[in-house]
């Protein structure tokens, strides 16, 4: 049969009449938990629908891209009778086992396609939806196990279930405090809420700067963790804190030795003395704050400070020594002892705005004296100042009466300081904004704010996978610049707010498409689905993001564990968009998606 479509296809002639779209639905609304692969259908139809081969059971992912249970794919396959059957991950043996006698062919389900054809909602191992009543609340309880952590306060968790639990406003910390009845360091809070999707992260304490820091990748979703409340409620197992699993039952302990290169800052200081800039000197104190302090016993979580680094023989280079059991924490270096002090950390060694270090087992870990500010072991030179031009095109927006704003870490004497540096319209009516701000080459965090920055929340996209920017490590992002071998003044590009794309002759040029990841999009462009293959022998997860041409994310496809996903065009709309692919490596790849 595929040969006489391929000798249609030769001679010109239509085939819509043989070819019909197959939409698979499946209701996981009282599924016991669904695999982090995600739910997949494998059948006979696989081959015709464009899969490498039928019967495979890590290819054909469906999606939940509202939450509501019902798990789809569409895909176009020739009229005729398919066997099939749908797998709570990706591979044989997590697949239906149980299917009744009145929806099983061979232990499979089977569709017959006339037509567009749409097959479901069924449920697990059923042959029809789950329930016929939908409850409003379910019970769900989260667990945290702090076994690994000193707590010297409440444990509480922030997230967006919040204001539907009664339990203060959403992502507000310390609000929602969680107990260990039986003081075994398992905590737990117990709530009633609408079934749904919500994300979350646990903190050691009630305040932002006590919460766990950068998510890991393989439980990481838009920044933070993520809970699924289903139609039989949540009763989650206890995970470790800042990890995505159980706490070991034993855990080893090595001594990690921290140490930072500081040449570059006082050379800058003595620059700035020379130029008379204000706001540039090496403190007398130089710090590390992470999520490492309360292990360590040098304070709390990220308390800048608390954690002082020596230099006994005056070469610059700080060091600190401390002891850590096993695991995963993420730092930063800071010239001083409190917030606003902090280092920028480029994205080469970011992960969540945070440098990283891993320990595992007993060996010593000697971190390398890395440059202030920089990942490389060796500074750069202190270049002279220039005039660095910040400018966004506000158009999109109303403008706030208090004005447009700039902050960021390229500020001093204090970073982040968001209601001093107002920007000006270029010229009247144009939209365009700008300030100009005598700094020293480096690399800077930095983000706009419609309104008086002292109450602006600022711009909130997500400029890490947009490809501008980084995370902050608070489940929010901020842009990045990197201006590290400017010599002479110079004017950034004009950014739409709240946006990656830049305006060029009048035009936005969109997202400079790279490739790091064997990375192909085919059939490119297509009208209803197409296929994402990408190089994963290691089986590293990775994540999708979907952006249209205005840097906005319309959809995004995590914990990705194969080597393809499939793109069913759904609502979105005709058009150029971007997929964009990264992985817990840091690997990224970004390639023009266009839907006719």
């Amino acid at each position: 049969m595929k040969k006489l479509y391929f000798f249609l296809v030769l001679c010109g002639l239509s085939i819509s009449s043989f070819a019909s779209q197959l939409t698979f639905r499946f209701d996981a609304s009282t599924l016991d938990g669904i695999s982090p692969a995600g739910i997949h259908v494998a059948g006979g139809f696989q081959d015709e629908a464009g899969f490498p081969g039928d019967w495979n059971p890590a290819t054909a992912l469906l999606t939940d891209d509202n939450c509501d249970f019902i798990y789809e794919l569409s895909v176009t396959v020739p009229d005729g009778t398919y066997e099939f059957k749908f797998v709570n991950g990706n591979a044989w043996g997590s697949d239906e086992t149980g299917i009744p006698a009145t929806c099983n062919s061979n232990g499979n389900r089977t569709v017959t396609v006339n037509g567009d054809t749409v097959y479901g909602p069924v449920c697990w191992n059923d042959c029809g939806p789950c329930l016929s009543t939908m409850p409003t609340t379910v019970p769900v309880t989260l667990r945290v196990d702090m076994s690994l952590e000193t707590v010297t306060g409440v444990v509480s968790v922030a997230g967006s279930f919040q204001a539907a639990a009664g339990v203060g406003g959403d992502w507000t910390p310390g609000a929602a405090v969680m107990t260990d009845p039986d003081g075994d360091k398992v905590y737990e809070i117990a709530m009633n809420l609408a079934p749904g999707c919500y994300q979350y992260k646990f903190l050691n304490g009630d305040e932002w700067g006590e919460d766990e820091g950068a998510i890991p990748a393989e439980c990481n979703v838009g920044g933070n963790r993520q809970f699924i409340a289903n139609y039989n409620g949540l009763d989650a197992a206890a995970v470790c804190y800042k990890q995505c699993a159980a706490c070991p039952t034993t855990v080893d302990t090595a001594t990690v030795t921290f140490q930072v290169d500081m040449s570059r800052v006082a050379n800058l200081a003595t620059l700035a003395t020379q130029y008379g800039i204000d706001g540039y000197s090496l403190s007398s104190i130089i710090s590390v704050a992470g999520s490492f302090q309360g292990a360590a016993g040098v304070g709390n979580n990220w308390t800048p400070g608390a954690a002082v680094l020596t230099d006994p023989d005056g070469d610059k280079i700080y060091t600190l020594t401390v002891e850590l059991p096993e695991g995963t924490y993420q730092y930063k270096f800071l010239n001083g002892d409190a917030w606003g002090k902090e280092e920028s950390v480029p994205s080469a060694c970011n992960n969540g705005g945070n440098r990283e270090l891993v320990v595992n087992g007993s060996a010593p870990v000697v971190l390398p004296a890395v440059c202030f500010g920089y990942c490389e072991d060796e500074c750069p030179p202190a270049l002279p100042p220039v005039n660095i031009t910040f400018r966004v095109d506000m158009n999109d927006e109303i403008v706030n009466a208090d004005g447009v704003y700039v902050a960021g870490g390229f500020q001093r004497p204090t970073q982040w300081v968001k209601d001093t540096l107002e920007m000006t319209e270029t010229e009247a009516g144009s939209g365009v904004y700008e300030y100009t701000y005598l700094l020293f080459p480096g690399v800077y965090t930095y983000k706009f704010f419609n309104g008086d920055g002292g109450d602006a929340e600022g711009e909130t996209h997500d400029f890490e996978t947009g490809g501008c920017g980084v995370g902050n490590g608070l489940g929010g992002y901020n842009r990045l610049m990197d201006i590290s071998d400017v010599t002479s003044d110079y004017k950034l590009p004009v950014y739409r707010y709240n946006s990656c794309n830049e305006l060029a002759g009048g035009e936005y040029v969109g997202i400079t498409p790279i490739n790091q990841l064997g990375f192909s999009v085919s059939p490119n462009p297509f009208t209803n689905q197409t296929i994402i293959r990408f190089d994963n022998t290691t089986n590293t997860q990775h994540s999708l993001s979907i952006v249209n041409v205005f840097g906005q994310e319309v959809r995004r496809y995590n914990q990705l564990n194969g080597t393809s996903v499939v793109i069913n065009r759904g609502t979105l709309a005709s058009g150029m968009y971007y997929a964009i692919l990264t992985n817990s490596k840091g690997e990224r790849g970004i390639q023009k998606l266009v839907i006719e």
